[in-house]
């Protein structure tokens, strides 16, 4: 006699909370739990913060920026475990990085 039918499973997605540095390594950007901040690596002074969702597989942060003193908005694509290739409202394109030690 057969078993139970096989039920197919698509595999986790990595989860994007966690520290996630720029290429250089001058930012640090907190993901958790909706809340999104990023400070600077050597001084730890805040330079943005806001809000995160996930929606239709990308990554909506919206908040304010310290720097620029204006609201931010960026789409970001988790395209590995450690990296996500982001867009800011400008069209500026750039990297982020899972920090080492990250989850």
């Amino acid at each position: 006699m057969p078993g139970p039918p096989k039920v197919l499973r698509s595999p986790a997605r990595p989860s994007v909370e966690g520290s996630w540095t720029s290429p250089e390594g001058a930012t640090v950007s907190q993901l958790r739990h909706g809340v999104f901040t990023t400070v600077a690596a050597d001084s730890r002074a805040r330079l943005a913060s806001g809000n995160y969702e996930i929606k239709d597989g990308m990554v909506e942060i919206s908040g304010y920026s310290m720097v620029r003193q204006s609201p931010l908005a960026i789409r970001c694509l988790h395209v590995a475990p450690n990296q996500m290739n982001c867009t800011n409202s400008d069209g500026k394109q750039f990297v982020l990085r899972r920090a080492q030690g990250g989850v």
